[in-house]
């Protein structure tokens, strides 16, 4: 276990962001490395954003958190929350990897 399922919300976790990180991978077909790359393409954005907006719905981390988890910004999980989730593409792949979990 590491710093975000023991320290962050312990018991409170459904599942922790390394899982959430390895369905996305798997889903998409990208590197879990790559997900969390600074990286443009918009497979990669999509995919970081679904990364993003499960772990904060899934695992209860702030929004602080989840940015450090996916080396990104907080206000930029804010900005995938707010704008991405409902587009088409991201809610499909959201679809998917809560399957998956």
């Amino acid at each position: 276990m590491n710093y975000y399922t023991v320290h962050i919300c312990p018991g409170v976790l459904k599942t922790t962001p390394e899982r959430i990180l390895k369905a996305v991978s798997e889903v998409t077909g990208i590197k879990e490395e790559v997900i969390i790359q600074r990286s443009n393409k918009r497979e990669i954005v999509d995919a970081r954003a679904v990364v993003a907006i499960l772990t904060k719905e899934m695992t209860g981390l702030t929004l602080e958190k989840t940015g450090e988890f996916i080396k990104k910004h907080h206000t930029v999980v804010l900005h995938y929350i707010k704008k991405l989730q409902n587009v088409k593409e991201v809610h499909d792949l959201i679809t998917k990897v809560r399957k998956q979990l």
